[in-house]
């Protein structure tokens, strides 16, 4: 909470308050050296027009002076300072309570209840910094955190108990040759109110600067990298099975029998989970096991003439460089286009490649540090997967195998 002073004392001018006079709100502004500003004139507003001053008893009707143009009626509902003259041979009522006090006492009540919620509203938080540390200041990287940034910048705020979320700072650390323990100390010496961390280095470095709240990104094993360490909460870095099944599906309408072979150590819940979602889509999962990669090509010719298209999940045991020779191979000489998790791979032979969205990501911990900062506990926000695919198509591969491809015309391709 921003604490004012309260600036030097003002003449009273024709029985308004200082505290909400505009001049003696400029003054709290500059004794204060550009603090956030109450809306003290609107408050003020408010008062005069509900406050209904009266003259003293017996007294005559105090008008203004006429502005030049203007009939002398028109300016007689307002008191602007400067010097006023008395109309004789006109009287007027005189308030039964006394001078200068309320007509009503119900509108002396609404103003009292009004007057402390208007300042409530009216005081803001002071701009709050996040740390967004980085593993490099590569494009993606750079991209994912500007887009954090807008999220936070545009998204409308968020209240929480007598919180609002109203303006961020982000302040950018790439790791890139930095040691972690150097990154935690540079981290920490800036004093964030929460720490985004992009990369699993940027996530094991945030995680050693204590009682912070971290949101994570693009971390492929979140859990070691934190090391049992409490507050945290992001983004998963794994699309859901089932998005990855409806998005093969509208992309490659020709695959209904869809193989893969993994590890039920490494990959078990995933395939699992995918095993459940293709009935609905109309989907057929066809699967081998293995417990070493020496296995992967007896395990292929099982799959031999009873797939459409081969999924190829982000399993150790089943992404080796002889691996992904045997796959693509395989893929060739059955015409089985290969479906994977990474672009990276539409350079080994895969046709299409389904990744997360990491501008989609960033929007979605804009949200958790929104969250976060308006008084939310990161216990009752636990990790989410990412809600939105980006498709990459291998235009080379695909026309050699054929089939139909529905390709939207704001996907990725690659020649």
């Amino acid at each position: 909470m921003v604490k004012f002073r309260v600036g030097k004392k003002l003449p009273r001018r024709a029985g308004k308050s200082n505290f909400f006079h505009p001049d003696g709100v400029r003054q709290c502004h500059r004794k204060n050296k550009g603090a956030p500003l109450f809306p003290f004139p609107a408050i003020y507003a408010i008062v005069e027009l509900i406050r209904v001053p009266y003259p003293k008893k017996g007294a005559g009707k105090i008008a203004a002076p006429a502005r030049p143009g203007l009939p002398a009626s028109r300016t007689q509902g307002g008191l602007p300072p400067g010097p006023a003259k008395i109309l004789t041979n006109t009287t007027t009522t005189a308030n039964p309570a006394g001078p200068g006090t309320w007509r009503h006492p119900v509108m002396k009540k609404t103003v009292l209840l009004i007057l402390p919620l208007l300042l409530l509203l009216a005081s803001p938080l002071a701009a709050q910094e996040i740390v967004a540390v980085a593993d490099s200041d590569a494009p993606l990287y750079r991209q994912t955190i500007e887009a954090f940034r807008n999220a936070c910048l545009y998204a409308p705020p968020l209240i929480g108990g007598v919180k609002t979320v109203t303006s961020l700072q982000v302040y950018e650390i790439a790791v890139n040759d930095m040691s972690v323990d150097l990154t935690a100390a540079t981290i920490r010496a800036r004093q964030p109110l929460l720490i985004l961390a992009v990369g699993d280095r940027a996530l094991q470095a945030a995680a050693r600067v204590a009682d912070v709240p971290i949101v994570y990104l693009l971390a492929s094993r979140p859990a070691a990298a934190l090391g049992g360490r409490d507050k945290a909460t992001g983004v998963e870095l794994q699309l859901p099975a089932a998005l990855q099944l409806a998005t093969i599906r509208r992309h490659l309408p020709g695959v209904i029998r869809l193989g893969v072979v993994y590890n039920p150590r490494h990959t078990g819940p995933l395939v699992a989970a995918a095993a459940k979602a293709a009935p609905a889509l109309g989907m057929e999962l066809i699967t081998a096991t293995i417990e070493t990669d020496r296995k992967l090509p007896t395990a292929l010719q099982t799959l031999r003439g009873r797939i459409d298209a081969y999924w190829i999940v982000p399993d150790p045991t089943t992404i080796t460089p002889t691996t992904l020779t045997a796959l693509a191979f395989f893929s060739m000489h059955n015409r089985v286009p290969l479906i994977t998790f990474t672009d990276r791979f539409l350079a080994h032979g895969a046709a299409l490649a389904i990744t997360v969205d990491n501008v989609a990501m960033a929007r979605q911990a804009s949200h958790l540090a929104r969250q976060i900062l308006a008084g939310t506990p990161v216990a009752q926000l636990p990790p989410r997967p990412a809600d939105l695919a980006a498709v990459h198509f291998n235009d080379t591969i695909l026309r050699k195998l054929g089939g139909t491809v529905i390709r939207p015309a704001l996907e990725k391709a690659t020649p």
